[in-house]
């Protein structure tokens, strides 16, 4: 039966449009208008949609909690970090305590959004900072939903990014770091390996996971460099290759950490081919070098809740931009996804304010030559009792 329109007496005129489906089965839609020019627009249209929602390949439905475990194995298989996989099944996970454990196809734009605007305060993020992170995560995955034909758009590219909250990082003085130095123990092998970690990330820059991967072979001694690169089961942050320059206290780091491990009992760390390998000849892992350095850190700056290891990456950074390293120099050493990540430092360190001083001592005065304060009138104040 070829498609057409009919109008229907019994709906006040109103026509209707009828057409086959594929398998034949005859349907019909109101085009709610009983003005036949009209009704022609709204049916061509509708059809147009009905073929080509037919045309479209079946969803694979899915629920959101099945979806989060297919996709961080799939993330899994891309040799990201342990602490970026956190990251995400913590994103997945909050989404799932607001909207439920529901079928993938039918959380909406509106649950997206609730989710970033609200849903901080119910579920127990840190903070609403947390927002713009959840919302990169969560953009990223629904992205592969939509490959993987779960859903057929992603709700998240219909809602705005959350604004950055820029928060200044936390650097440590030198005067801070050589007390923090001094006061890390260096009775034991475990202890001095914090002590060359510690010396190591400020003098690099590295992160604490690029530090832990490092093998000996990462290192030339000769030209004074190391170099950030992917291992097989590891990869860094930027996901690109780097080098970076070693200061002579590095190099003294890296050689007391190498000479200890030929020298340690166990057999597994005289063998072992990354510099910070643990009983067993494997990388560390963070909690291992995060507890105890932590732990001295509260000890003697018990309210400063900003420092973590991370700032001495941090401390790093501030320091090159204070002695005038060029910024795009700065990126390339860090491994930052862009300059802008690195301006921060220059924000941190470059504060000059000289030449603003100056324009404003420029200004006439607007206190009085004869004014003096109370603190420093050389007669006392008399008040009358009239």
């Amino acid at each position: 039966m070829p498609n057409g329109l009919f109008k229907n007496s019994a709906k006040n005129g109103v026509w209707y449009g009828f057409y086959s489906s594929k398998v034949g089965k005859r349907k019909q839609f109101s085009t709610r208008t009983p003005i036949e020019r009209e009704a022609r627009k709204v049916f061509q249209k509708k059809l147009q949609e009905i073929w080509d929602e037919e045309d479209r390949p079946k969803l694979r439905i899915i629920s959101l909690a099945n979806f989060t475990e297919e996709y961080l194995s799939s993330r899994r298989g891309e040799r990201i970090s342990e602490s970026q996989l956190k990251e995400l099944r913590a994103s997945l996970t909050f989404l799932g305590r607001v909207v439920g454990d529901v079928p993938l196809h039918t959380i909406t734009v509106q649950d997206c959004e609730r989710f970033i605007t609200r849903g901080w305060r119910a579920e127990g993020w840190k903070s609403l900072y947390s927002a713009r992170k959840h919302y990169q995560n969560l953009h990223a995955a629904f992205g592969t939903a939509v490959r993987w034909q779960h859903i057929r758009t992603n709700p998240f590219a219909e809602i705005k990014k959350p604004k950055p909250v820029e928060r200044m990082p936390e650097v440590l003085s030198r005067r801070e770091l050589s007390l923090l130095f001094d006061s890390l123990p260096d009775d034991t092998y475990k202890d001095r390996r914090i002590r060359n970690v510690v010396l190591l990330a400020v003098h690099t820059g590295l992160r604490l996971g690029e530090l832990l991967h490092l093998e000996r072979r990462d290192v030339d001694f000769v030209a004074n460099v190391l170099f950030v690169r992917s291992k097989r089961d590891w990869t860094p942050k930027s996901k690109k290759p780097r080098v970076v320059p070693l200061s002579e206290d590095a190099v003294r780091a890296l050689r007391s950490q190498i000479a200890e491990n030929a020298q340690n009992d166990n057999e597994h760390i005289q063998e072992s081919l990354y510099i910070f390998p643990n009983p067993h000849g494997f990388p560390l892992t963070s909690p291992v070098v995060e507890r105890p350095f932590i732990a001295k850190v509260r000890e003697l700056w018990p309210n400063r809740d900003g420092l973590h290891f991370h700032s001495l990456r941090h401390t790093y950074g501030s320091y090159l931009c204070e002695r005038g390293v060029p910024l795009q120099e700065i990126q390339k050493i860090m491994g930052h996804s862009s300059v802008k990540v690195t301006e921060i430092y220059a924000r941190l360190r470059g504060n000059d304010f000289s030449r603003a001083l100056e324009a404003l001592n420029g200004v006439p005065s607007l206190i009085r030559p004869v004014y003096q304060t109370p603190e420093i009138r050389e007669e006392p104040v008399t008040i009358s009792s009239q």
